[in-house]
């Protein structure tokens, strides 16, 4: 059976006597190991490539390079594909319900977290939400990938070192003391943005990235950091409507849309950014409809009480 001993900054296979392996095998784990040592920050196509290095290999060489899973390769919607491949640092799938928003955000996590052995953040507006919501989707993803899992206290521990917190927003403050490389927040518009504030604290001697998935409700700081984002270079939101999904029946869309108010139609099955329902107006922005300058009322334009 191959054994390896590492020699400076690269590996050498050294053949037992009773056990010749042929040469593109070597050739392969040779190819493998010193990308490791080469690259230790190889992005996802590294990987992959890699993954494909691993595939040739059919013998086991005395545990130096364990039996790999399969590449981390979910299907995905076009959409849910560009929010988890942005290279943003900060971005967000903001979408309809039943659009995979979480599952699009739990594949982006885990990607991440397969890159390099990191410790990263899932967060949900309630303790409740965290463990009936994103512990089963993050469980199912990462499946064999999983090597340990403390329900004590929501840490869940991937093959290659990584860990994973699960972690409500009911308590901003309890995240501060937190170092993450990076965090996911699931449903956003339904936590306070104290916890986005946080978060992004815990993020800076890391530089890792930070993103959200939610559905729409009102025009709170959800809204506001989305618009924000569309003149920043740095950060990336995608927009998908329930109906983007073709998993969805569509006449269901239809029957939705005949039972519900049109603006929480719009703002649950559209991820439309509606306004608050106690606006007279519904369609105002401050940025069109409030003067910068001094409006002066006349003393002769008549009044009515």
């Amino acid at each position: 059976m191959p054994k390896a001993t590492q020699t400076g900054l690269k590996f050498e296979l050294v053949e037992s006597p009773d056990e010749r392996e042929s040469d593109d095998i070597v050739a392969a784990v040779k190819s493998r190991m010193e990308s490791i040592i080469r690259k230790p920050d190889f992005d996802l196509d590294d990987l992959k490539k890699a993954a494909d290095v691993l595939k040739k290999v059919t013998v086991d060489i005395g545990g130096i390079i364990p039996a790999a899973p399969a590449p981390f390769e979910p299907e995905l919607f076009e959409y849910q594909k560009r929010f988890a491949m942005s290279r943003a640092r900060y971005s967000g799938l903001i979408g309809g319900v039943r659009s995979g928003k979480t599952y699009a955000g739990a594949v982006k996590a885990i990607k991440r977290a397969l890159l390099l052995p990191t410790t990263g953040a899932a967060v949900a507006p309630t303790a409740a939400m965290a463990r009936d919501v994103l512990v089963p989707q993050y469980a199912e993803l990462a499946a064999e990938r999983i090597i340990k899992w403390n329900a004590s206290v929501g840490e869940m521990t991937l093959s290659n070192g990584s860990k994973i917190l699960f972690r409500s927003g009911d308590n901003p403050e309890r995240l501060m003391g937190l170092t993450l490389d990076w965090f996911h927040l699931d449903e956003a518009a339904q936590l306070p943005r104290r916890v986005w504030e946080v978060l992004v604290n815990r993020t800076i001697s890391t530089g890792g990235p930070g993103f959200l998935t939610t559905t729409p409700r009102g025009r709170n700081w959800v809204w506001e950091l989305v618009r924000k984002w569309e003149s920043d270079p740095d950060s990336e939101v995608v927009i998908a409507k329930t109906s983007d999904n073709p998993l969805i029946d569509p006449l269901e869309i239809d029957r939705a849309r005949r039972q519900l108010d049109p603006r929480y139609f719009r703002q649950q099955f559209e991820a439309s950014f509606e306004a608050e329902g106690l606006r007279v107006y519904d369609d105002f922005d401050p940025d069109e409809h409030v003067l910068e300058e001094t409006w002066r009322i006349e003393k002769d334009w008549p009044t009515y009480a």
